[in-house]
């Protein structure tokens, strides 16, 4: 006998033992439930697939693809700035716009920004750099990887401190 054949035939007894199985399942409900139980339809409807929201997914419009997407914004001085990523050249920025007649950041926001040059645990460089690009202008860009995210998420989190600390100091002069 070759292999195939014993294959085939072990499938085969496995099949019919199923078979047997399940009949003898059957008659068992049969005889304790009544054939009249066993073989009615269900009283309750069928179970239907839950709703996953792909037809609300569907109806929805995407936004179309932007290479150059904005996810902070802060309009207001004297931290005033722009958190983008720009997909085409894979990298995340920042844009400050600067008070007229100041060439420079102020110190305490230029102070964030090099504080995050480099890695505390090791010193090593983060790739956090400054650029005049042709696409961006004057912005600071590191590279849009989890790490790079990481670094601008800890940038956006202190200038967002920085500029609530000014907030503050500024109500605090306006109500004396």
């Amino acid at each position: 006998m070759t292999r195939s054949r014993k294959v085939a035939e072990a499938t085969n007894e496995t099949q019919q033992l199923g078979a047997t199985a399940a009949d003898e399942v059957i008659e068992h409900a049969k005889a304790t439930l009544g054939a009249e139980a066993v073989n009615e339809p269900s009283q309750f409807p069928p179970e239907q697939p839950t709703d996953t929201g792909t037809a609300h997914a569907a109806q929805v419009q995407k936004k179309p693809f932007q290479p150059v997407r904005g996810w902070t914004t802060r309009n207001k001085h004297p931290v005033q700035y722009r958190k983008l990523t720009d997909a085409d050249l894979g990298i995340i920025l920042f844009k400050f716009v600067l008070p007229e007649g100041q060439n420079t950041l102020a110190p305490d926001v230029k102070d964030i920004l090099d504080a995050h040059k480099r890695y505390p645990e090791t010193g090593e460089p983060t790739g956090l750099h400054f650029e005049n690009s042709g696409k961006h202008g004057k912005v600071w860009v590191i590279k849009n990887t989890n790490e790079g995210r990481v670094i601008a998420d800890k940038i956006d989190l202190a200038l967002q401190k920085l500029a609530a600390k000014h907030d503050l100091q500024e109500q605090q002069a306006a109500s004396r």
